[in-house]
């Protein structure tokens, strides 16, 4: 029965000591540096915790959290955004006519608006042709493409057209596959001919009319110079919960980056524009991205056309230098908010460039965030506890030693209430520091590890006020060297150091 008269009494301080460790802390059977005056004295605590302790136990959408080149701790957030397909910029090339007027003619070829096209290779779609003649004999044509090649050859068919005893009479030919031809063109014309004799002696007569269309065509590459156009993205949405603790107060970090990162196959000049990047957080405040890249862009990197197929990776990253992050996160945003275009050849230069079918471009979003900088903070949490009738009990001391090597320390302080949260006392006459944060360099790393001791006194004045308490409240103030004005980095090794013993006076 004294034993759990004692466990429940020891459950406050060991509670208050246990947050900042995440339940890390490990009971043991000794401890040093405990003076023994009184009926009881009860070593408790004796152990050690590090960051990476606490990081291996804590839950985060986080995609990885590892460390920076110089070992301070990041936390980054990463997610795929949205992406552009050529088919989306450069739909199916449409039917298009031609006509032969006379047995030679060069033929205007426009297959997208605002491309001057020098190359067209194709893997897919026909020739259909429908020819007129006033002849009434049967004849043979010949039509050639000179500008159309596969394998060396341009296309050509042969054709013998059969009269059916009138005139005028009009000729269909089967559609022609064009798979594997590539268009070589200058100045967007291609070149027709035909040549047409009578069967019976050869001879050259001129039709009526030769003409037709190219239908269904598929390209396999389209090459020229493409003309200044603007093309939107998708809104998307990356959410970080870095910062869902439950806490308020001020938070600067020193060193964040925004990555957007894009994979680009196609071989055109585009430049990137955020059109909106925007932080929320759960209150509904928004700051929105400002500096040099919201106004100018980013010019992507593509492949040449000697390098059909590949694919460039350019990164655009936002920093302190470049744009107002650190504004943004300081808001302590539960998610970013971002919508993309992009702008074809936007210094409308005369290049040749290209595209292919599966021409893209991709985008990810990384948002990385080392543990460096300053922060105050508070936060406040209720527990319901029972002390159960320690009546033998008449008054607890505790003595803690602390020795923390981390970069923030902690002001702690319990409330006791009632039914009806009404307090109706505290664990101590003001708020107990019981986190020393530890000194620092001038680039923010942790010196020395700061020793602390505190003695907790539980005198038989308040023991019966807290024996009527169904409520616990704690408050806890945390804050990283120099009261929050020095920046600080945080690392994975940092380690505390927790001792912790109880003096028990009980009346027999």
């Amino acid at each position: 029965m004294r034993t759990l008269m004692v466990l429940r009494w020891l459950l406050l301080p060991v509670v208050a000591m246990m947050l900042p460790s995440c339940h890390q802390l490990d009971s043991v059977s000794s401890i040093d540096d405990i003076e023994v005056q009184a009926d009881y004295a009860l070593p408790l605590i004796n152990s050690t915790t590090t960051i990476r302790d606490l990081l291996e136990a804590s839950e985060t959408e986080a995609t990885l959290i590892n460390t920076t080149d110089d070992g301070t701790l990041a936390f980054n957030y990463e997610s795929d955004g949205p992406e552009v397909m050529a088919g989306q910029l450069f739909a199916d090339i449409p039917d298009f006519p031609f006509a032969v007027p006379d047995e030679r003619a060069t033929v205007a070829v426009e297959i997208f608006p605002g491309v001057k096209l020098q190359t067209l290779k194709l893997k897919g779609g026909t020739m259909n042709f429908q020819i007129f003649s006033s002849v009434p004999e049967d004849l043979d044509i010949q039509i050639v493409f000179s500008d159309l090649i596969r394998n060396g050859q341009p296309f050509t068919i042969n054709e013998r057209l059969i009269n059916q005893g009138q005139a005028p009479q009009e000729f269909e030919i089967a559609p022609i596959d064009v798979t594997g031809y590539s268009l070589n063109l200058t100045n967007e014309e291609m070149t027709v001919e035909y040549t047409a004799t009578r069967v019976d002696d050869g001879s050259p007569v001129t039709l009526d009319a030769v003409g037709g269309w190219g239908r269904n065509w598929e390209y396999d590459l389209v090459a020229g110079t493409f003309a200044s156009e603007t093309f939107g993205m998708e809104q998307d949405t990356l959410t970080i919960d870095l910062f869902d603790l439950g806490f308020d107060g001020e938070l600067s970090l020193a060193d964040p980056q925004l990555n957007l990162v894009f994979e680009n196959s196609f071989g055109l000049a585009i430049r990137a524009r955020i059109n909106q990047l925007t932080m929320i957080n759960a209150e509904g405040t928004s700051v929105s991205l400002s500096g040099r890249f919201a106004q100018e862009g980013f010019l992507l990197d593509a492949p040449a056309l000697n390098e059909q197929g590949s694919v460039k990776s350019s990164t655009l990253t936002l920093n302190k230098d470049n744009s107002n992050i650190v504004e943004m996160l300081a808001i302590q945003p539960q998610k970013i908010i971002y919508q993309l275009s992009g702008e074809i050849n936007p210094d409308n230069n005369s290049e040749i460039s290209f595209i292919q079918p599966q021409s893209k471009i991709t985008t990810t979003i990384q948002a990385v965030v080392p543990a460096y900088g300053t922060f105050k903070m508070q936060t406040e949490q209720e527990t319901a506890v029972d002390f159960g009738q320690p009546d033998q009990l008449k008054s607890a001391s505790f003595k803690l030693i602390t020795t923390n090597e981390m970069p923030f320390g902690a002001q702690l302080q319990f409330y006791f209430l009632d039914d009806n949260n009404m307090i109706l006392d505290s664990l101590f006459d003001n708020q107990k520091m019981l986190l020393t944060a530890a000194a620092v360099d001038a680039d923010g790393f942790t010196v020395s590890p700061t020793p602390l001791t505190t003695d907790i006194q539980v005198p038989a004045t308040r023991l019966a006020a807290m024996n009527q308490s169904k409520m616990m409240l704690m408050k806890i103030n945390l804050a990283t060297t120099n009261d929050g004005q020095t920046p600080a980095r945080i690392t994975p090794d940092q380690a505390l150091g927790v001792k912790l013993g109880a003096i028990l006076s009980i009346e027999e």
